[in-house]
């Protein structure tokens, strides 16, 4: 994790579940952030669009991939803790658990 300022932080991760940022994923991603870090600016970007990661819209249109590597920034009181959750969220695969819960259901 860099700092370019006092107050936002950034750091690249790369998408290691097997559908990538689809819809499931970002809307696993949106939902714990608005729940747990609405006041933080959170941003996604890949291929050079950037986007607000609270945004399902603005996260699917980034169209990444399984391997694709993000640029994720975070700015405000709370910016490390909503960036240590995005990261905690793509190392557990993010939504990978909850679709092998709705096929057993």
């Amino acid at each position: 994790m860099t700092g370019t300022k006092e107050d936002r932080i950034t750091c690249k991760l790369k998408i290691r579940n097997e559908c990538g940022l689809n819809l499931q994923t970002a809307s696993v991603l949106v939902k714990t952030l608005w729940e747990r870090h609405k006041d933080v600016k959170v941003f996604l970007s890949f291929n050079g669009l950037c986007v607000n990661a609270q945004s399902m819209l603005g996260v699917l249109t980034l169209c990444a991939g399984p391997g694709d590597e993000l640029l994720v920034e975070a700015e405000g009181e709370g910016a490390a803790e909503a960036l240590k959750t995005v990261v905690g969220l793509f190392s557990d695969c993010i939504g990978e658990n909850e679709e092998a819960q709705s096929q057993v259901s």
